[in-house]
């Protein structure tokens, strides 16, 4: 089983992906430089194996919304993709 601990920063920049916003567009709202956003991007690649803004929004959506929302998801994300099938646990 695959599990990730995310800081609440990196959180607040997934659910930022979650909504489409641009990289500028997340910095403006977390508060954060560009450069940041940028590291904790860096950060959730490593730590996630993932590789595109598209993969980390859909494992954003699949991830931090509510249960009951997820059952019912778009249909352009594909319901048994490996990497939102993994168990994964946040930072307290």
């Amino acid at each position: 089983q695959h599990l990730v601990e995310f800081t609440q920063r990196e959180r607040d920049v997934l659910a930022s992906l979650a909504k489409g916003l641009s990289d500028k567009d997340v910095a403006e709202e977390t508060g954060m430089s560009r450069f940041t956003v940028a590291t904790h991007l860096r950060q959730i690649r490593m730590k996630t194996g993932l590789s595109s803004r598209l993969e980390m929004a859909l494992f954003a959506i699949g991830v931090l919304l509510p249960e009951s929302i997820r059952r019912h998801p778009c249909p352009s994300i594909p319901p048994h993709s490996s990497w939102l099938r993994a168990s994964f646990i946040t930072e307290a």
